[in-house]
């Protein structure tokens, strides 16, 4: 698994807290990597 660093801005830090409250994970790592996962997947099925 490759790991790296990532700066975003207040706007997007916000809206990923909000998203992680309404998917109810524990924190924004796994808030990005369900968002991210949820793209590729439809983005595979539309392809």
């Amino acid at each position: 698994m490759a790991k790296f660093t990532m700066s975003v801005p207040e706007a997007m830090n916000g809206a990923l807290e909000k998203e992680k409250e309404q998917r109810r994970l524990d924190t924004i790592q796994e808030t990005i990597r369900s968002i991210l996962s949820e793209y590729f997947r439809d983005k595979e099925i539309k392809s």
